[in-house]
Formats: C-alpha cells, sequence, structure tokens
C-alpha cells in the first residue's frame, strides 16, 4: 500500500516515510469511534519481491505504533494475539520474523513491468463493470487533516458528481446544483453551512436563490452563507435585507467563527 507511481512514473513519497509516531491516530480512532481497546494492523508487512523490496524503508516498526499513544480513551493490544470473546481475554501468539529470501516477480505470476494487451484490458473492464453500479449505494470513506475528520459529501453539478464536504459542524458545497437524499443526511445537525446560490433565475448546474433557500429549510443549519455569487443575483444590501434570519451573503475576506 505505500509503493506508488504518478502518471509521470515517479515514486510518491508515503506517509510513512516520515517516520512518525502513530500512537496519536490510534487514541483518536478510538475516541472517535467509541471503542475500549485497539490493535496495530498492518504492522507485519515485510516486502520480499525483488521489485518492491526497496519499500521495506518505509515500513513503520512495530514499536512506532505504540509511541505517544494516550490510554485515557482505551487500551492498546499487542500486535499478535488470539482473542477470547467468552471471557475477554487474549494470548499473545509471538509470531517468528519473517526472513524469507528476495523472490522474483515471475513467481507471483504478474511483473509490474508488462504492457497489458488488448485483451488483458477487455478482461479487466469487464471485471470492474460488474460491479460499476455499486458506487452509487456506498458513500465516501472520510479522511483526517490533523485532528479533523473531513466527511467528503457527494453532490450534482448539473449530471456530473462533485464533492462537498463536512468538518465537525461546518460543511462546504459551493458548486451544487442536486443534494441527493443520503447527502442531505450527511448534513443534518450543522452550525454552518456554506451553499452556493448563483442567481435569481434557474441555472442548469448551480443554485438559484429560491433552491438555495429551500436546501436551507430542509436541512436547517443554525447559520448559512451564501457564496459563488454572480452580478445578476442583485446588490449585496438589497439581497441580505431580503434573506431570511440566518442566512447571509458572504463575501472577500469574510472570516467565520465557530459557535
Amino acid at each position: 500500500m505505500i509503493n506508488f507511481y504518478n502518471n509521470h512514473n515517479d515514486f510518491i513519497l508515503p506517509l510513512a516515510a516520515s517516520k512518525k509516531p502513530c500512537g496519536e491516530s490510534y487514541s483518536f480512532q478510538l475516541k472517535k469511534w467509541g471503542c475500549n481497546m485497539i490493535l496495530p494492523f498492518s504492522s507485519m508487512h515485510k516486502y520480499v519481491r525483488e521489485d518492491s523490496i526497496k519499500m521495506n524503508e518505509y515500513v513503520t516498526p512495530l514499536e512506532m505504533h505504540y509511541e505517544n499513544f494516550n490510554s485515557e480513551n482505551g487500551e492498546m493490544l499487542p500486535a499478535f494475539i488470539q482473542w477470547n470473546t467468552d471471557n475477554q481475554q487474549y494470548n499473545k501468539i509471538n509470531p517468528e520474523e519473517n526472513i524469507d529470501e528476495n523472490k522474483s516477480p515471475e513467481i507471483f505470476g504478474d511483473i509490474w513491468s508488462d504492457q497489458l494487451s488488448k485483451e488483458d484490458e477487455k478482461i479487466i473492464s469487464e471485471y470492474f463493470l460488474k460491479f460499476h453500479h455499486l458506487k452509487n449505494k456506498f458513500g465516501f470513506l472520510s479522511f483526517t487533516i490533523g485532528n479533523k475528520e473531513v466527511i467528503p459529501i457527494p453532490v450534482l453539478h448539473n449530471q456530473l458528481m462533485v464533492l462537498g464536504f463536512r468538518i465537525d459542524d461546518f460543511a462546504y458545497l459551493t458548486d451544487v446544483k442536486t443534494i441527493p437524499e443520503p447527502s442531505q443526511e450527511k448534513l443534518k445537525n450543522l452550525d454552518v453551512l456554506v451553499l452556493n446560490c448563483l442567481r435569481i433565475e434557474p441555472h442548469a448546474s448551480h443554485l438559484n436563490l429560491e433552491e438555495a433557500l429551500q436546501l436551507v429549510e430542509q436541512l436547517q443549519p443554525k447559520r448559512t452563507y451564501f457564496t459563488h455569487i454572480s452580478h445578476l443575483l442583485g446588490f449585496h444590501d438589497e439581497v441580505s435585507q431580503s434573506l431570511p434570519e440566518n442566512v447571509f451573503l458572504a463575501y472577500d475576506t469574510l472570516t467565520i467563527t465557530s459557535f
């Protein structure tokens, strides 16, 4: 999961290259999910393929998973255990270290330098198309910046799916025409909503004033700021006076503080 290259075939330095202790991340996930215990994952990786052996220098040592862990929110278990669900106890497995010799890619049946044939491309395309429809049934994975979880919100820009984002009780959706119902569920109980509002007349890809106000009424955020505004919406002061309480027009240099 760390041997990646961009479209220019340049190696992408993985996060693990920084060799930062992992304990803070484990502590955050414990609190986030309300769990009592956590244990290291993927701490046993060791690369033996000749075409990826150099990735071993980026593998996070097991001891670093425990560094800076805060036990206030729960317990961090050893990496290799057998867990007994009946008595809530565990036994250490203590596996031997993997000291296997390097292996040629031919052994695994896939040589990464090989070029795909037209037949290969057809097989791959047909395989993925079999479950392509599932993307409409699942949401997007969240990610973390600092200690903040960022939740992508799928929305529609005309027929094109784009993303807004929710961070805590703040949501940012600035290029929207339609918000599907599953995404609206992710936008409940907001303190602040930033939403596009292009103009008075309807537009194919953007919310007009009437549509934006309807969404505000549905989502019921404590405060809403309209952005992505064109001159066709009207003068700032005049439009502001016509808006409901706690709905505002955004402007350059605006700073929003949380409640």
